[in-house]
């Protein structure tokens, strides 16, 4: 089309819309196109152009990228495979240390701690440290109730306490009942 047309074109739709007389297309001719293309792919008079091996290569990449670290599984899985997995995983954690409660464990970060007498506790996961040192903490800090639905999660006030002495948090406070954050400062001075 050249500029004269569509300049002609645009002025006469402008026109139309302004008088009143072109109205929106009513609900249905949606419907009933959709169900038209439906019945000719079925007949076989419109056929889908075949995709290249280029081109499925790249909607692959486009939808990997879309899909990066979600479960893309569509159908449950049975219960001998759920029973499978869960034997699989009980094994894993037995042998590996990572998954074991302890500085090794994967989920560990390092702490510089101070305490309320002024002792510098330089460790690898607060949980483990917890455990170790109770008598740190006063008998109510150090009751150990479950979190949350699983049965071998457990926690305390005095992990609650100190986990938000943290500056890896996006709000971390600067003291718990006496204990604070070793920070850079503190080490050099």
């Amino acid at each position: 089309m050249t500029k004269e047309s569509i300049e002609k074109l645009s002025i006469s739709l402008k026109r139309k819309w302004s008088s009143g007389t072109r109205k929106p297309n009513p609900k249905e001719s949606t419907q009933r196109a959709g169900a038209t293309l439906k019945k000719r792919y079925a007949s076989g008079e419109l056929v889908h152009k075949p995709l290249s091996d280029e081109t499925k290569k790249r909607i692959g990449e486009i939808n990997s990228k879309k899909l990066s670290g979600r479960i893309t599984r569509k159908t449950p899985h049975a219960d001998w495979e759920k029973e499978r997995i869960k034997q699989e995983l009980e094994e894993f954690k037995k042998t590996d240390p990572r998954a074991q409660k302890g500085p090794m464990n994967q989920c560990s970060k390092i702490w510089r701690l101070v305490s309320p007498s002024n002792k510098v506790y330089n460790f690898k996961n607060l949980m483990h440290f917890i455990r170790e040192n109770e008598t740190l903490f006063h008998f109510d800090d150090v009751q150990w109730h479950q979190k949350g639905k699983k049965e071998t999660s457990y926690t305390c006030k005095a992990h609650g306490g100190l986990s938000i002495l943290s500056p890896r948090r996006k709000q971390s406070h600067g003291s718990w009942k006496g204990w604070r954050w070793h920070s850079q400062v503190e080490r050099l001075g």
